[in-house]
């Protein structure tokens, strides 16, 4: 240990976060009235991570029409698996 020695060292940083309120009025003013979009794309942000977004009428029938599909794949897939189980039983 002639020549070692032991140093030691920390820092420390700080976060500042600022922030800007918008206040959205009662009469129907939603988060695209107040926010520019560019801002939103700069940051990552889609639209359904800022609150108070819903869907547009068009996309949410679109959506249950999708999920209305999902579900009866699901069940067609459940009802081949219990279809091919009971076939294997029956071979026995």
């Amino acid at each position: 240990k002639i020549f070692s020695s032991e140093t030691e060292s920390k820092t420390e940083t700080n976060l500042i976060i600022f922030i800007t309120a918008k206040t959205l009025n009662p009469d129907g003013t939603n988060y695209k009235d107040t926010v520019d979009p560019r801002v939103l794309e700069q940051m990552e942000i889609i639209p359904s991570e800022v609150p108070g977004y819903s869907i547009p009428a068009d996309r949410r029938q679109r959506l249950e029409e999708i999920t209305d599909l999902r579900q009866q794949e699901v069940i067609k897939a459940t009802t081949a698996a219990e279809l091919e189980h009971i076939s294997k039983l029956l071979d026995r």
